[in-house]
């Protein structure tokens, strides 16, 4: 967890030191007043009642100003940890190969996280700001008579007993707690999805009844962790009341013995003692909570972890799109590239030439490798055997392709967004794209500010997948990749988007599990994968 805490700043730590040193002397300010109050009498001057009354109105004000300083540095502190985790998560899903687990990356964030910095970070603080007000107690009872203050403190330390009996019996409370509501958050987002399903097939009373067997396992899970944690609490208390009684006790066997020893003394030790005991039942109990964050701990640092060792191409990202400023190609070669996964061999020394202005059909029947040859030149999976190269060297920059989904995600934001996608392009350059794709009268009088709607539901599939090309149009991207991008369309889009995408100055590799050849553009070839080697079909003049 250091790189957690090592996220905020310095200052912000210095701050709330110096709040939590004023605010220590909060435990013992009353028993304070009243030891000096036992030492006024009936003649004492009104001076002295002035200066004591002026005196301990300025330690209290100090005392609370330290109270607030202490606060809100500590929410300051949480603010800056909060969003280097949510940070961290977010930036570990977005690094996945593939699409990051939506529903799963926002319970974590807003469930886990939380668990997180209610049950550990604030707690930590609690307990750092509770040794403090017990630290500044026990010098002033022992200043007082160490006699009697030690015995206080020696009986303190029994309440940690149930605490530590108690100790791995709340570990796998916690942990069965995080389970069991995990459990039930992954069911009830598949059974809301798949609700249509258990209707069409009269199943939806068997899975409710599940929903409600995961609810109860939840719920329950809490309970017994809630419970246990209560019966801790309890003990202690108990033993904390004996911890206060008995030494007061013989406080006053003292004071009748040997004198040694004023009532008011006595009455402050047994005040003071009270910031001893609390703190330290109040510890306790922060320390069960820590305990229930094992879990989540393991997986933050592992996330962690995981973004301080995986490389991430943000130098490759820019803003700048001018064409001089991307290097051309003159070949792009796939030297028979053998890729397995567990014992299946998808690609068995695939080869493939690519030159500029190659327009280059992919066919082959349903798990032939068609998209494996994708990700192998993206850079998510890498060859078991073979090589691919860029002009005679190793690829290396997958930014050469630009990517043409079947289904292209549409942001709930303008048409501008969705095209830039919050990168600096100019008005000019995205109204040329749209343009080039023929959407500029389509999307109304001014197509830039068209809210495109929650998944594009204010666009048409064809509108969709021509802002998708749109995109890779801004960003001169000399290769396309094409994922069947007109299999959802009706014929009439998908000639138009099919004439709009050949009709582009640059490469095109597209596969494809069903297409009509007759709605090839010309100048194509056509490749069939075949027991993941590359049978070619058809071949026409490619453009010069």
């Amino acid at each position: 967890m250091k790189k957690i805490w090592k996220s905020v700043k310095v200052s912000s730590y210095l701050v709330f030191l110096l709040g939590l040193i004023l605010t220590s002397f909060n435990g013992v300010f009353v028993a304070e007043m009243i030891k000096r109050v036992g030492q006024f009498k009936s003649n004492s001057t009104p001076r002295e009642i002035i200066t004591f009354t002026l005196g301990s109105l300025g330690a209290w004000i100090l005392i609370f100003f330290g109270i607030y300083l202490a606060c809100v540095m500590q929410a300051s502190i949480l603010r800056q940890i909060n969003v280097f985790l949510k940070r961290q998560v977010a930036r570990q899903q977005l690094r996945q190969p593939q699409n990051p687990k939506v529903t799963g990356t926002i319970s974590f964030i807003s469930n886990d996280l939380n668990l997180l910095v209610n049950n550990y970070f604030e707690p930590i603080f609690n307990i750092v700001s509770n040794i403090g007000t017990l630290t500044v107690s026990v010098i002033y009872m022992v200043s007082i008579d160490p006699l009697i203050a030690l015995l206080y403190i020696a009986m303190g330390f029994t309440i940690l007993i149930p605490e530590q009996l108690a100790k791995k019996r709340l570990n796998q409370a916690g942990a069965n707690f995080s389970l069991q509501k995990q459990t039930y958050l992954d069911y009830l987002k598949d059974i809301l999805s798949g609700s249509t399903t258990l209707k069409a097939n009269q199943a939806l009373r068997v899975g409710e009844t599940k929903l409600q067997s995961t609810l109860e396992n939840s719920e329950t899970a809490q309970y017994q962790m809630d419970k246990l944690t209560t019966k801790v609490s309890f003990f202690t208390h108990i033993l904390s009341g004996i911890n206060f009684i008995l030494p007061f006790g013989i406080g006053l066997l003292v004071i009748s013995q040997t004198h040694s020893l004023s009532i008011p003394s006595l009455i402050a030790i047994f005040l003071a003692s009270n910031q001893v005991f609390n703190p330290l039942m109040y510890t306790v109990s922060y320390f069960n909570q820590i305990t229930t964050t094992k879990d989540v701990r393991t997986k933050v640092e592992a996330i962690i972890q995981d973004n301080s060792t995986t490389s991430w191409p943000e130098a490759a990202e820019s803003t700048d799109f001018s064409v001089e400023n991307r290097s051309p190609f003159k070949t792009l070669s796939i030297k028979q590239v053998t890729k397995s996964f567990a014992d299946k061999v998808v690609l068995n020394q695939f080869s493939l030439v690519v030159h500029p202005h190659d327009r280059i059909l992919i066919t082959g029947k349903s798990g032939a490798g068609k998209s494996t040859i994708f990700n192998l030149l993206m850079g998510v999976f890498k060859p078991d055997q073979g090589a691919i190269d860029l002009d005679g060297h190793p690829l290396t920059d997958p930014q050469i392709f630009g990517i043409i989904h079947q289904q292209p995600y549409i942001f709930n934001q303008t048409i501008a967004y969705n095209l830039a996608l919050g990168q600096a392009i100019s008005r000019q350059a995205l109204l040329a794209a749209l343009d080039t794709v023929q959407l500029t009268t389509e999307l109304g009088a001014d197509p830039l500010t068209y809210q495109a709607g929650e998944s594009g539901a204010n666009l048409s599939g064809g509108q969709i997948a021509r802002i998708e090309i749109a995109r890779n149009i801004l960003r001169k991207k000399p290769i396309l990749l094409v994922d069947e991008v007109t299999a959802s369309l009706d014929d009439q889009s998908a000639t138009h988007v099919r004439k709009i995408l050949y009709a582009l100055d640059v490469a095109i590799i597209e596969i494809a599990h069903h297409y009509n050849k007759n709605g090839q553009q010309a100048n194509f070839q056509q490749v069939e994968l075949i027991n993941g080697q590359a049978k070619l079909i058809d071949q026409t003049e490619r453009p010069t």
